[in-house]
């Protein structure tokens, strides 16, 4: 299953190119698209009201973002937002079509 949500997610990220998208897995088994509200197209921001009344509703199992142009390896933002709000967060590359996947501590 998780195989067909990071296909989703590269489909999402190649509509959003070159700004970074953004995304939710929930229940683990549905990619839900986010808008990017960020002003920076190299960084990602989702509305916080509708992404806590997803929290409210769904279990999210993933915050779901891309890395247009560079590899999907998390950066010291991405680690400290993932530990923060204590979700895992997936990152794809596109074009690159790579994924990480990072965990809070």
């Amino acid at each position: 299953m998780l195989k067909e949500l990071v296909k989703q997610a590269f489909e999402h990220a190649a509509e959003e190119a070159p700004r970074e998208s953004c995304g939710l897995i929930v229940d683990d088994n549905q990619y839900i698209k986010m808008e990017n509200i960020s002003e920076d197209r190299d960084s990602f921001k989702m509305d916080d009201k509708l992404f806590a009344l997803l929290q409210l509703q769904r279990k999210i199992s993933y915050v779901v973002h891309s890395h247009y142009g560079e590899d999907s390896k998390p950066s010291k933002h991405d680690i400290d937002n993932c530990n923060a709000i204590r979700i895992p967060y997936l990152i794809v590359s596109y074009p690159d079509k790579e994924y990480s996947i990072i965990k809070p501590c």
